[in-house]
C-alpha cells in the first residue's frame, strides 16, 4: 500500500523493496505495481552497491544509463531499468543497520531531491513495518513448531487436515515412544527430553524435516505425500531398520492411502496398528517378567 501511494504521487514506473533477509543476499520481497514482475535476488558483496552513499545516508541516483551501465554493470544487470528511465536507490536504516535500499524508477518530478527526502523520512516506517512483518512471521512460525523438538505441531497438523481430501498417494506413520513416563519416573524428565529429541532425528533420517509432528507427549505423526504403496512400505522397513540400530523405543504404525483419501482417516488405521503393536510389546514383556520370576 506504501508502495503504491509512494508510486502515485511521484509518477514512477516502479518501485520495489530489496532487502538483506540473509548474511550478503539481497531479495526483491515487494513491488509496484503488482503487474507479474518476477522477484530477484542476488549476492550483495557482487552487486558493487553504493554503500560509500549509503553510509552517509544519502540516495544514489542513475540518470544516466551509460553511465550506469559502465560503472556498475552487475547492478545494472541485477536491476534491469526500463531504457531511458532514471533509477533512484533509498537506502533503508535502523540506526546504523543497513536493512536494504527502495528503487524508484522514472519519479516523474521536478525535483528528485525532493522524491529522495521525502523517502528517506518515510522509510523509518517502511523499517518498522519490515520489522512487524518479520516479527509475526517468527510468531506463526512459534505457533506451527513444537519447541523441544523443531517438529510441526498438532496445531498445524490441524490446519493441514483442513485442506481436505489427499490429492495425491500418502503414507500415514503413527509413532509412539514406549514407556516414556516410566523413564521420565525413573531417570528424570531430562532424559525423557532425549528420547524425545532422539526419536525425532530418527525420524527425520528417512523424511527429512518435512511433514513430521509432534502431536503429543509421546507421539509422532510423519505425512509421506506422493509416495506409491511399494516406496512407502520401503520407508517403514528404513525407519525400523533405523530404530534398531540406534536402540530407539518407537513402537511404529502405518497406513497408506490413494488420492482422494482423507488424511484422517489414514491416522485412525495407522493409529489403530501402533496400538496393537504396542499391545503386543507389552504382552511380551509380561510374559518374560512372568518366566523370570517363576524361573
Amino acid at each position: 500500500l506504501m508502495l503504491g501511494c509512494l508510486g502515485e504521487r511521484f509518477g514512477c514506473t516502479r518501485i520495489d523493496l530489496y532487502e538483506e533477509r540473509e548474511p550478503d543476499r539481497l531479495f526483491q520481497t515487494c513491488c509496484w505495481p503488482m503487474n507479474g514482475t518476477e522477484s530477484r535476488e542476488g549476492v550483495v558483496s557482487g552487486l558493487e552497491l553504493p554503500f560509500q552513499v549509503f553510509r552517509e545516508h544519502r540516495s544514489f541516483v542513475a540518470s544516466d544509463q551509460v553511465v550506469f551501465r559502465r560503472e556498475r554493470p552487475e547492478l545494472f544487470a541485477f536491476l534491469a531499468p526500463r531504457e531511458g528511465d532514471a533509477t533512484l536507490l533509498v537506502p533503508l536504516f535502523r540506526g546504523e543497520e543497513w536493512k536494504g535500499c527502495l528503487r524508484l524508477d522514472a519519479p516523474d518530478f521536478p525535483e528528485v531531491g525532493y522524491v529522495s527526502e521525502s523517502c528517506k523520512v518515510l522509510s523509518y516506517f517502511i523499517v518498522s513495518l519490515m520489522e512487524r512483518r518479520d516479527m509475526m512471521e517468527h510468531l506463526r512460525e512459534l505457533s506451527y513448531h513444537d519447541q523441544l523438538t523443531g517438529a510441526f505441531n498438532r496445531y498445524a497438523l490441524d490446519e493441514y487436515e483442513q485442506k481436505g481430501p489427499l490429492t495425491e498417494p500418502t503414507g500415514v506413520i503413527y509413532c509412539d515412544i514406549n514407556d516414556l513416563k516410566r523413564m521420565n519416573d525413573q531417570m528424570g524428565h531430562g532424559y525423557g527430553d532425549h528420547l524425545i529429541r532422539q526419536s525425532y532425528q530418527v525420524l527425520t533420517e528417512i523424511q527429512g524435516r518435512k511433514k513430521i509432528y509432534r502431536i503429543g507427549g509421546d507421539e509422532f505423526l510423519v505425512i509421506c505425500e506422493g509416495l506409491e504403496e511399494e516406496a512407502f512400505h520401503q520407508k517403514i522397513e528404513a525407519l525400523n531398520a533405523s530404530i534398531m540400530e540406534k536402540g530407539c523405543t518407537l513402537t511404529v504404525g502405518s497406513a497408506w492411502g490413494a488420492a482422494g483419501e482423507e488424511v484422517a482417516a489414514l491416522q485412525e488405521r495407522a493409529e489403530a496398528q501402533m496400538y496393537q503393536k504396542k499391545r503386543n510389546f507389552y504382552d511380551r514383556q509380561a510374559n518374560e517378567q512372568a518366566r523370570r520370576m517363576a524361573g
